[in-house]
């Protein structure tokens, strides 16, 4: 996990290409069920959705953060 909020059960996840792979894929999956079964909610984003969409990232982590419900 790249961020934590522990207070507001909040994973961010910036993922790289590696993620794309099938069995990163696989693993990403048990794993943000794995969290979630922990009470934690998880976003994701693409390390390139961080240096060419920075508002957006803001905006849903804003979202997520104020307690929208997460896509």
């Amino acid at each position: 996990m790249d961020f934590v909020s522990f207070k507001k059960k909040l994973i961010i996840e910036i993922d790289g290409g590696q993620h794309s792979a099938e069995k990163n894929k696989e693993y990403d999956e048990m794993r943000t069920k794995w969290l979630q079964s922990q009470g934690f909610r998880v976003i994701r984003f693409w390390n390139n959705d961080i240096s060419s969409n920075i508002d957006g990232v803001v905006t849903r982590i804003k979202e997520a953060l104020e307690g929208y419900p997460l896509p």
